[in-house]
């Protein structure tokens, strides 16, 4: 009778192997989905910012060429690089009714070449 009360006394004393095991994996699976998710909300802010930068680019692209009299809109295609990013823009005459320019703009990401934005717009006499 006495020792099973001495052996419960000590099962009461502190946790068994097996338990610090499990909530030691449960700690580093919550450590591990945060890490995650950490790493995942920084490359988001990281693409953000990419397309912010390349959306700013291209509004100023679209208004230089706004501003641009339709007689020296020339028809072509054209690239400037600008930092991390290359700005693409193609002019064609009479698209779709004549005298009517189509001028379609493009960012480009250097490292990839990848079109981050793009748009295409009409000017007309």
């Amino acid at each position: 009778m006495e020792l099973v009360i001495k052996e419960m006394q000590m099962s009461r004393e502190g946790f068994t192997f097996v338990e610090v095991l499990v909530s030691m994996l449960l700690v580093m699976v919550a450590l591990l989905f945060i890490g995650e998710t950490n790493m995942t909300a920084l490359n988001l802010i990281g693409r953000g910012k990419i397309n912010q930068h390349a959306t700013l680019l291209l509004f100023q692209k679209i208004e230089e060429l706004r501003g641009v009299p339709l007689e020296q809109l020339t028809a072509g295609e054209f690239e400037t690089p600008s930092g991390t990013f290359t700005i693409n823009w193609r002019i064609e005459d009479h698209v779709p009714y004549v005298g009517t320019k189509q001028i379609r703009c493009r960012i480009l990401y250097n490292p990839t070449q990848a079109v981050v934005v793009e748009s295409l717009f009409y000017r007309s006499e």
